[in-house]
């Protein structure tokens, strides 16, 4: 409280004594804090959260959310969403029912509504609705930098997309893709026909 921590609520907000917090942080009524929590400044617990054993960097933000044994770093946003064991990194919108496992996601990157896990998710990169990124093997899937995902759109295990591709919806990628495709089952068919 002396650094400025503000919980609207305290009747309907549980913390953990092994959470530490930065200053200026606001949490409204209705959250879980809990385990070892290191929670930075200016960081914005919405209501409706169940938090644990993570970091919290400076100026994130976290509404309607699970987020578990996993690091969000400066001004990324988790909204109505799960995250475990996962790295979001600045400036990262996870929304919409996201759920992102064991996965990195590096810098501005827009998940609306799609499921990672075993990924790493490039810089600029958008996954739609509906979409999945899983790899259930050893080896991650690897998507480039600014790769867009279409809705529906499915990429599994152990792929690597290159930079700058867009993968159209309904799309399923069980190949590796070069950078600078437009990938639609089309291209799927000619990719492989040049292997050949």
């Amino acid at each position: 409280m002396k650094n400025g921590v503000e919980i609207r609520d305290p009747a309907s907000t549980y913390i953990d004594q092994d959470v530490t917090f930065g200053k200026n942080v606001l949490i409204y009524p209705n959250n879980i804090i809990y385990g070892k929590m290191e929670v930075m400044d200016n960081v914005t617990f919405y209501s409706g959260n169940l938090i644990g054993d993570s970091v919290v960097k400076t100026g994130a933000k976290i509404l309607m959310s699970k987020v578990k044994k996993s690091v969000l770093l400066e001004e990324s946003k988790v909204f109505g969403s799960f995250v475990e064991g996962s790295m979001i990194s600045k400036n990262v919108d996870v929304r919409n029912g996201s759920k992102i496992t064991n996965s990195i996601l590096k810098d501005n990157v827009t998940a609306i509504g799609s499921t990672t896990f075993n990924a790493v998710i490039g810089e600029n990169s958008v996954l739609n609705n509906m979409s999945s990124v899983i790899s259930y093997m050893d080896e991650r899937v690897v998507l480039g930098e600014n790769v867009i995902l279409g809705t529906n759109a499915i990429v599994q295990g152990g792929v690597v997309i290159g930079k700058n591709c867009t993968i159209l919806p309904s799309c399923i990628v069980n190949e590796d893709i070069p950078s600078d495709v437009i990938y639609s089952q089309k291209i799927q068919k000619e990719l492989r026909q040049k292997v050949k």
